[in-house]
């Protein structure tokens, strides 16, 4: 198995990451949201914003897949 305490560490730091991202997310929105309202969704400001959001949650998704190996603490599977 992986060293439990390791894993703890990284658990953590990802913890911290996953921080990172969240605000980004919420200050790229309400970004978004702020250009809307002034300048409407004619803006050329919308499309890079979108585009940063659509990065930020690509991100996210591999911290999450990252988090999926990391609790796997090398325990075999059921029926394996």
């Amino acid at each position: 198995g992986k060293d439990a305490d390791k894993t703890t560490k990284e658990l953590l730091s990802l913890l911290d990451d996953f921080d990172q991202v969240d605000a980004e997310l919420l200050r790229l929105q309400t970004q978004l949201d702020q250009t809307l309202e002034k300048h409407g969704n004619k803006s050329p400001k919308i499309v890079e914003l979108q585009k940063k959001i659509e990065a930020t949650l690509a991100e996210q998704r591999e911290l999450l897949a990252r988090e999926k190996r990391l609790r796997d603490l090398g325990q075999p599977k059921p029926g394996a």
